[in-house]
């Protein structure tokens, strides 16, 4: 949603979603599309596109300031765009609002024919990019918002196309460090970012390979420590993912 028709931008070649409601306009005949952007940046590529397109109408909440520096309020284009710029540490009850009061009745108003969704991860308060501070639950909500109003008003049509968002967490242990330190990190740091993640799947790379048996390495765990963690892994999954829980043999 960063890349405009003469650049690439923000680790965006092309702009998907500008290029979908160019073609259903073009090659389907509608006459209205909205873009819906929820990405933790504002679509920069997105807006310039649809200022041009009174067509197209382009919605928008992300955090301000922020890269690109663009989507401050007083944006409009033909008067067709509508960003809601939050500051950082919004959290939910602001996100909701600016959709609730703003953005959702803006584009039940314009009806589209089609919605397309930039749908960004970004905002989430585990992504170390920026500082939104969303929850799972908050993505979840708008989704059942936007799939209302296309049931409403777009025959169901409603696209979503992965924009930013993600997050690694490692817990780098030394070799010989044994059972206590392996369930400390899983226990202290691990586990409560897993929970306050909410997954809905769990999937398990379940390597052996640190137990004192194998000899390639030299954690020096036990059988014990694998049990201990898939009774932990096991009661998240049953608590937010419905029991879904899939491992996968890795080493050891």
């Amino acid at each position: 949603h960063h890349a405009t028709p003469a650049q690439a931008m923000g680790f965006c070649l092309f702009n998907n979603i500008a290029v979908g409601a160019a073609h259903a306009l073009a090659a389907h005949g509608l006459a209205r599309v909205a873009i819906v952007d929820f990405d933790v940046h504002h679509g920069n590529g997105s807006q310039d596109y649809a200022a041009g397109e009174p067509r197209v109408l382009y919605l928008s909440s992300h955090q301000s300031p922020l890269y690109p520096g663009t989507g401050a309020a007083g944006e409009h284009g033909v008067g067709n765009v509508l960003n809601a710029p939050l500051p950082p540490g919004s959290g939910s009850a602001a996100f909701r609002a600016v959709w609730d009061e703003r953005l959702l009745p803006r584009l039940a108003a314009f009806r589209p024919q089609l919605i397309l969704a930039s749908a960004g991860f970004d905002a989430h308060r585990l992504d170390p990019l920026a500082d939104l501070d969303l929850v799972s639950d908050d993505y979840a909500w708008l989704g059942a918002r936007l799939t209302h109003l296309a049931d409403t008003h777009s025959a169901g049509r409603l696209v979503s196309a992965l924009e930013g968002g993600g997050n690694v967490l490692n817990a780098p242990l030394p070799p010989g460090s044994g059972s206590a330190p392996f369930r400390a990190v899983w226990d202290e740091r691990l586990l409560p970012c897993l929970a306050a993640f909410g997954p809905q799947l769990i999937l398990a790379s379940a390597g052996f390979d640190a137990h004192r048996l194998d000899p390639l390495a030299d954690l020096d765990l036990v059988s014990d420590d694998y049990a201990w963690l898939g009774a932990r892994l096991t009661h998240l999954a049953d608590t937010h993912s419905a029991g879904r829980l899939v491992s996968a043999l890795e080493g050891g």
